[in-house]
């Protein structure tokens, strides 16, 4: 019980560690400790173990030293070293439990060992001497003792296989029980005995198996729900589509690669206009029915479209040329017309889009800043030049044909 309440305390503080990096990552916009779900299982084998909180510890000291030195996040870094410090209290209690099933598990396996060898030693010397004064009465009375002497052979004979089957094989067989538990292995099943308390023992190893298995399953369970979380922590819970913190997980891998690149900025034009207008509930439509589209209308596995913030959405295109990339918006941008969403506050009538492109021969840290302030730039020059259009960055993209026939925009 203490194990399993020591594990779920554990995943806990592991889950309050996640979210409280979350938010420092938000604040800063960097990156604090690469994969921020922790390994739990160290170079040593053991999951929770010593090893694998040193490893943890090890993670979080980037993040530690950037709180010491930073004022202007100081609300977050204190929330931060709270939950780092509760995480290490409660791992401490994990390993410190862990310990003391080890050690319960020590003496019970002696013990039995112990038990074994005793009997064994106690029936051999009880055999050796009544052989011994046997062998002094038979001066005196050969055929008698010689009888005699068969009877107790047989008897001592009888006795051992008894005592082999009552109490020295089940013996031998919780022992391996015990050890196959101990290894995460189901027990052997183990005939009755007639010794009552040797058969209490033999009683409760199944339970004994039941529930380390019943624990094991939770843990997993556990795992199943961190995992999941993890997960959610990517995903825009109105949309469906990847969040902000993934495009930047994104973005970041990327940077790695060192290859060209290109990023479309986008949102919706007079989104304010219109929830002012038709509600926060149809604004919300709204952009799940935008975001539907345009991830329908990307193709290929290297067109990757994420939620920005608010009304704003980004797509990241993988080694394609800047006039691809602008291909792309513009389709993106007929798409999202083409589906007559009504928009009372705009000019057209419907709900459209502006987009703004840039791209990057090669991808680096050093040149990412200038990729986001790039595409970022040409999306408020399409908004400064009508809205409804695609823009490259440094250069203005003429509008679709319908839309440059009236100027409407």
């Amino acid at each position: 019980m203490e194990a399993d309440k020591g594990l779920s305390r554990l995943h806990r503080h592991e889950m309050e560690m996640m979210l409280a990096l979350n938010s420092l990552e938000q604040a800063t916009g960097r990156k604090m400790a690469g994969e921020v779900i922790f390994p739990h299982t160290g170079r040593d084998g053991v999951r929770h173990g010593r090893m694998a909180f040193e490893k943890m510890q090890r993670l979080l000291a980037p993040v530690e030293q950037m709180c010491a030195g930073s004022e202007e996040f100081r609300d977050i870094c204190d929330q931060f070293g709270k939950h780092k410090r509760a995480l290490g209290e409660t791992w401490r209690e994990k390993l410190a439990i862990d310990a003391q099933a080890r050690a319960l598990w020590r003496p019970l396996e002696d013990e039995l060992l112990r038990l074994v060898n005793a009997v064994s030693s106690r029936e051999v010397q009880r055999s050796l001497k009544n052989t011994e004064s046997l062998s002094e009465a038979a001066d005196y009375i050969v055929w008698s003792i010689f009888l005699f002497t068969l009877g107790v052979l047989a008897f001592l004979l009888v006795l051992l296989l008894l005592l082999r089957r009552d109490l020295l094989r089940p013996l031998v067989r919780i022992a391996g029980n015990l050890s196959r538990l101990r290894d995460g292995m189901r027990p052997e099943p183990i005939p009755a005995v007639r010794i009552t308390e040797l058969q209490e023992v033999v009683d409760i190893v199944p339970d004994i198996g039941g529930y380390l298995g019943s624990l094991r399953e939770r843990s997993c369970r556990l795992e199943e729900e961190k995992d999941a979380y993890a997960r959610m922590s990517l995903t825009d819970s109105l949309t469906g589509i990847p969040n902000r913190r993934a495009l930047d997980m994104r973005l970041a891998d990327l940077a790695e690669l060192r290859q060209a690149a290109s990023l479309i900025m986008l949102d919706v034009d007079l989104f304010k206009i219109y929830n002012d207008t038709l509600g926060h509930q149809e604004g919300d439509s709204c952009l799940r029915r935008v975001a539907q589209a345009m991830r329908d209308g990307l193709r290929g596995g290297d067109h990757e479209l994420f939620r920005y913030g608010g009304e704003e959405f980004a797509v990241v295109l993988d080694g394609v040329s800047p006039e691809h990339a602008l291909q792309v918006a513009e389709r993106l941008r007929q798409t999202v017309e083409q589906l007559g969403i009504p928009h009372p506050g705009s000019p057209a009538g419907h709900v459209t889009l502006s987009l703004g492109v840039a791209a990057v021969e090669v991808l680096t840290p050093e040149t990412l800043p200038r990729l986001l302030e790039a595409a970022d730039s040409a999306l408020y020059s399409a908004k400064e030049h009508g809205r409804n259009r695609a823009h490259l960055a440094g250069e203005l993209v003429k509008k679709s044909a319908c839309l440059a026939a009236g100027d409407r925009l």
